[in-house]
């Protein structure tokens, strides 16, 4: 696979991985309400799952590199983040909102770590 074709499988899963975030974003807490650390944390979980699917599925049956650039690092890269999470813990920090920031950090890498282990053995 040419460098120029790694790139345009990056962008175009980049693209299509903002945009599935975005919807998700809107859909779990329109317009940033009270539960906006709820979205990022359900991103961040799916994407472990997806992530660890094809990892799974890489590690068992070979995987094409235009499928490791398009989904792995351009949608699921894209759809993820880890600096969304830090910002809306600190946010949530600063608001006195203790139990829901602990319970969101502990939530965030627990689930994520099962999800993507559920999802290299599935």
């Amino acid at each position: 696979m040419s460098d120029a074709a790694v790139l345009l499988a990056v962008a175009t899963g980049g693209a299509f991985g903002a945009l599935a975030r975005y919807a998700t974003m809107l859909a779990v807490a329109p317009l940033g309400g009270r539960a906006f650390w709820l979205a990022t944390l359900l991103i961040n979980v799916l994407g472990s799952f997806a992530l660890g699917l094809l990892y799974g599925a890489s590690q068992r049956r070979g995987g094409a590199p235009w499928v490791t650039a398009l989904v792995g690092v351009g949608a699921l890269g894209a759809f993820t983040t880890f600096s969304t999470f830090a910002v809306e813990r600190e946010r949530l920090l600063q608001a006195q909102r203790l139990l829901e920031a602990g319970a969101y950090g502990l939530g965030s890498v627990v689930c994520a770590t099962l999800a993507a282990w559920l999802g290299v053995r599935l």
